[in-house]
């Protein structure tokens, strides 16, 4: 939901409705779906906000399109860190991607501010620390995990 109501509140046209199918949608996608399914779940819930923006289903070719173009983006810049799950790393390179697509797929700029530390290191024995953007001797100079709009 968060990606749907940063959408709404940098002046997408989007209801409380939308937001909560969003949510909903987002619900029934499992932990280990990195591992498990191929893909991970920060982008298919980043994709689940791209179909509902561009109000897309399995019937109209362009938005069903533009939707898995954007999903593709999100997967492809986390696939490049390789390491175990880390839903925080993963999650915060959804949205600070989605930030940086989204004037080009919704019309509408959102941006991603302010530096992550991570502090969930110590409980992840799969932590790739130091290759890690969000380590906290390198997160120093990186965009933030908060969505707002840019006037």
């Amino acid at each position: 939901g968060i990606i749907l109501a940063a959408y709404r509140n940098c002046g997408g046209n989007i209801d409380t409705d939308i937001i909560s199918a969003g949510i909903d949608r987002g619900s029934k996608v499992p932990g280990g779906a990195c591992g498990f399914w191929g893909t991970c779940g920060a982008a298919i819930g980043a994709g689940i906000s791209a179909a509902l923006i561009l109000d897309a289903t399995p019937l109209t070719p362009n938005p069903r399109h533009q939707a898995q173009a954007f999903t593709a983006k999100i997967l492809s810049a986390i696939a490049e860190i390789t390491g175990g799950r880390c839903c925080q790393r993963e999650t915060w390179l959804a949205l600070t991607h989605t930030a940086r697509l989204s004037l080009d797929f919704f019309g509408i700029r959102m941006h991603a501010e302010s530096a992550l530390h991570c502090d969930q290191y110590m409980k992840n024995q799969e932590c790739i620390r130091k290759q890690c953007p969000l380590w906290e001797q390198r997160a120093q100079d990186l965009p933030r995990f908060t969505l707002k709009e840019v006037g």
